[in-house]
């Protein structure tokens, strides 16, 4: 299988203290991040989408994001961008607002953000596919949320293909994701629908990482 490796975006969980320090200065760099992704000429900076998935890592922080109305519609349209990095930061700062019960409320209510989670757990990049699949299972936890990702052309069948990930940490965040999804008794059905779905769960059972 595919070995994890230290990458940018991995110290980020290590590294509180760099976001901190971050959203120390929200009142004036969250605006002017807007101001950049808001642009189109700038909409797709890296520094720009780099600063704010920062910020996120911080319970302040997020607040303060979520303040902004722009911000969950910005991060949404980044998920279709051709630059595989602003993607990947994007998901992370969803996956990381989704914590908070007001920014699930706030990204479901974004019209297109669900299908766009749903549609880069297709990427080829392991990163974008775990952040899209940890802000989803997130999102799961809202039952509207759930309700709206059951009406996502192919969401389920999507869903499950990631459980056959040679990443285990897709294989972990999708497993994760339609554990809190089958909660509701019309998705546990519409889930044993999809094809192959009780070979693939048998199959984990013997995963090699402990926490699939």
């Amino acid at each position: 299988g595919q070995q994890e490796h230290p990458s940018t975006w991995a110290q980020l969980y290590a590294q509180e203290y760099v976001a901190r320090m971050a959203s120390s200065t929200y009142p004036l760099s969250i605006p002017a991040m807007m101001s950049v992704l808001d642009d189109e000429r700038t909409a797709h900076s890296q520094e720009a989408i780099f600063a704010l998935s920062l910020v996120s890592c911080d319970d302040n922080g997020r607040t303060a994001l979520l303040q902004d109305p722009r911000c969950c519609g910005l991060l949404s349209g980044l998920l279709q961008s051709d630059d595989t990095v602003c993607v990947r930061f994007a998901a992370l700062s969803l996956a990381n607002l989704s914590l908070e019960e007001d920014g699930r409320e706030i990204i479901t209510d974004v019209r297109g953000c669900l299908g766009a989670l749903v549609d880069d757990v297709r990427s080829s990049d392991a990163d974008v596919q775990r952040f899209c699949l940890q802000a989803l299972g997130n999102l799961c936890f809202l039952q509207r949320s759930r309700e709206a990702l059951l009406q996502v052309e192919g969401s389920l069948e999507v869903l499950c293909s990631a459980l056959e990930s040679r990443n285990s940490n897709v294989v972990r965040y999708s497993a994760g994701c339609i554990r809190t999804l089958v909660g509701d008794s019309l998705a546990r059905e519409r889930v044993m629908q999809v094809e192959g779905i009780k070979r693939i769960l048998l199959s984990l059972t013997s995963h090699k990482n402990a926490k699939v």
